[in-house]
């Protein structure tokens, strides 16, 4: 536990990342992390459409959303890189939901289908648009992430 470490053990912040350095995750049990269960009961429920996850290698990235259409994305995690469960509530929602998902859905409707804005039916990597869409992956933060954090506690749905 965090508190039995000896206080000479170099500060929190010291302490603090070897307790989560301790605790990988590992390919095998990354299917049980309780963030991938909240993604995916958020798709039963229908509030999101689809989120498929594959674990992945050789990929320069720990996660990456490759949005389909339709209100369909394919969430891959890298199982070459540490996994952490402490960090899998962040990658799980900067792809998914509320993140590149949700934005990619809500633009494919309402900016390409709705408004037809041919432009949006594309998405460029290594554009100003990135930026864009990396902010909006990675700000949605605070009551969200309580929400989030709730949510996961609660048991699984049959």
């Amino acid at each position: 536990m965090l508190l039995q470490q000896p206080v000479d053990s170099g500060g929190v912040a010291a302490r603090m990342q070897g307790f989560v350095d301790a605790r990988p995750v590992g390919a095998v049990g990354l299917g049980r992390v309780v963030p991938l269960r909240v993604v995916a009961r958020r798709q039963a429920d229908g509030l999101l459409g689809t989120i498929e996850l594959a674990f992945v290698v050789d990929k320069p990235w720990s996660g990456y959303n490759w949005y389909l259409g339709n209100a369909k994305s394919l969430v891959e995690i890298n199982v070459d890189l540490p996994l952490r469960a402490n960090a899998m509530t962040d990658l799980t929602a900067h792809e998914g939901y509320p993140g590149h998902h949700t934005e990619h859905s809500l633009k494919d409707r309402v900016l390409y289908q709705e408004r037809s804005y041919a432009e949006h039916a594309i998405h460029l990597i290594n554009t100003q648009e990135c930026v864009i869409s990396e902010g909006i992956g990675t700000v949605d933060v605070g009551e969200r992430d309580v929400d989030f954090a709730e949510e996961a506690r609660q048991p699984s749905r049959p």
